[in-house]
């Protein structure tokens, strides 16, 4: 099956087990961030990590509440030396102009972008 922006998914192995990743950019970007974290230049990497970027909310219409919208990025790790929480999201740049992207890395600047550092990879 053809993928949506061509790229093709990749795997390593992770605390033991498989891992698939969306990209072979985004597996060649783990195994950089895998040597940096060996060499103690970051630390706490978590893959997929989650973050709601908007509450759930009560639909009148629909008599119900909407669940909390989520945002994944690819990674998540502290850097060592400054201590500053960063979120990476690996994209081409295809991928970066996405409307759905775009507006899900607004909300999650407003929400979290005092705090985490983002950046796109």
């Amino acid at each position: 099956m053809k993928r949506k922006y061509g790229n093709e998914k990749a795997r390593r192995i992770v605390n033991g087990k498989p891992w698939t990743f969306d990209s072979r950019k985004e597996a060649r970007r783990f195994d950089q961030l895998m040597a940096m974290l060996r060499a103690g230049m970051i630390r706490d990497l978590v893959l997929q990590p989650e973050f709601v970027i908007a509450g759930r909310v009560y639909d009148k219409a629909a008599g119900r509440y909407l669940p909390a919208r989520k945002y994944v990025a690819d990674f998540q790790y502290v850097e060592t030396g400054s201590g500053m929480a960063v979120v990476e999201d690996v994209k081409s740049a295809a991928t970066r102009k996405d409307k759905t992207y775009r507006l899900k890395r607004h909300l999650f600047l407003e929400r979290y972008g005092k705090d985490i550092d983002f950046r796109e990879v």
